[in-house]
C-alpha cells in the first residue's frame, strides 16, 4: 500500500512530462496523463492483489490464487471497467478499472489473511 501510494504521488507531478514523451497532441497528453493518475492509484490494489498471490502460492495453496484472479477478473474488473466505461467514457471506464483493482486488492487480502491464517493481532 506504502509503495502504490508513493508511486501514485510520484505521478502526479510527472504525469503530464511523462505523457508528452509519448505525444505532442494536446488530447492524447491529457489521456495518458489521466490513465497514469488514475491507475497508478490503483496499482494499490494490484499490488495488494501480486503479493497476496505469491504468499498464497508459496504456502501451497494456488487453487486460492486461480480463483481470486479468475473470479476477480469476470466478476469485479470487467463489469466495473465497462460500468465506467458506459457511465463515464474513458476517464470513467479508467475509474471503473480503478475501483476494481481496489476492490480485488481488499479481496486477495482477507482471503490471504484468512487461507493463511494471518489475523494482525499477535504481539512478537
Amino acid at each position: 500500500v506504502v509503495y502504490g501510494l508513493v508511486v501514485f504521488a510520484l505521478t502526479l507531478p510527472l504525469a503530464r512530462i511523462v505523457a508528452r514523451v509519448f505525444s505532442d497532441d494536446s488530447a492524447i497528453a491529457d489521456g495518458i496523463q489521466w490513465y497514469l493518475w488514475i491507475l497508478m492509484f490503483g496499482s494499490i490494489g494490484l499490488n495488494l492483489y501480486n503479493w497476496t498471490s505469491e504468499q498464497l502460492n508459496a504456502a501451497g495453496k494456488p487453487k486460492w490464487v486461480v480463483m481470486i484472479n479468475v473470479l476477480g477478473t469476470s466478476i469485479i474488473l470487467i463489469p466495473m471497467t465497462v460500468l465506467g466505461a458506459k457511465l463515464g467514457s474513458y476517464r470513467g471506464m479508467l475509474l471503473g478499472l480503478c475501483l476494481g483493482q481496489l476492490l480485488l486488492g481488499l479481496l486477495a487480502f482477507f482471503i490471504g489473511r484468512r487461507e493463511l491464517g494471518l489475523r494482525g493481532d499477535r504481539r512478537d
